[in-house]
């Protein structure tokens, strides 16, 4: 028997979860590997999978990756969105598919968070869009609201990753990249790290213990080639 989380979920309270006898299989939205190959740009894909850290690509190139880059940010890597802008490039009907996917998550709300958090999660969730690329404020949240009661509902990421046994930071820019001080100030106190790495729009660069990456090559941070990304070329 094969069934998606919230069925399944139906039939594991009636009977208990059966050790041993369950596999779990997880799916993800597609990422922009995948995406490019959705639209049938194998070529894009090698290029990214094969290409030298601190190479820059030529400018035509790199151009045409922001392009596709921001195709993905807007259609997203929900399946049905990116099969619907594949074979239409009608950006209306995806968005009508957004609007049905975030309709059903509000729906699952009440089933997922406890009962005094959910309309704080709710709360969050319509907030999210206005605050991307912003540094989120509890004071910039509309009504009376404590601290300690938004908290347990925002989960908050985290900028470390782990590569090569070793841990890489990583600072992603959506504006006109700086100077990096942060990131350079993270890495003269903790002598032991090899480098740190700037996503942004930049095209590919090497300096000190820097790496610069344009955010289309951010599957390359886990040094993933096209097999690894299941990418069929």
């Amino acid at each position: 028997m094969i069934a998606a989380g919230s069925l399944l979920d139906f039939e594991l309270e009636k009977i208990g979860m059966p050790v041993g006898r369950v596999s779990s299989l997880y799916m993800y939205p597609l990422s922009f590997l995948e995406f490019l190959a959705a639209k049938n740009e194998a070529l894009l894909v090698e290029m990214i999978a094969e290409h030298e850290e601190a190479t820059p690509v030529s400018e035509p190139v790199h151009q045409k990756f922001l392009r596709l880059v921001g195709e993905y940010f807007a259609v997203g890597g929900m399946p049905e969105a990116v099969a619907c802008w594949r074979e239409s490039g009608d950006m209306r009907k995806c968005v009508a598919i957004h609007r049905a996917i975030v309709d059903t998550y509000r729906q699952d709300f009440n089933k997922y968070a406890q009962e005094s958090q959910s309309k704080y999660v709710e709360l969050l969730f319509n907030l999210v869009p206005a605050r991307l690329s912003k540094k989120f404020k509890y004071s910039e949240v509309p009504g009376e609201f404590r601290k300690r009661d938004l908290q347990p509902a925002l989960e908050l990421v985290d900028y470390l990753i782990q590569r090569h046994h070793q841990i890489v930071p990583v600072e992603v820019k959506s504006g006109a990249p700086g100077t990096l001080k942060s990131l350079r100030l993270f890495l003269d106190e903790r002598k032991r790290l090899c480098h740190g790495v700037r996503l942004s729009a930049l095209n590919y660069a090497a300096a000190d213990r820097l790496f610069s990456r344009p955010l289309y090559a951010i599957a390359r941070l886990m040094d993933f080639t096209k097999e690894e990304a299941g990418i069929l070329v």
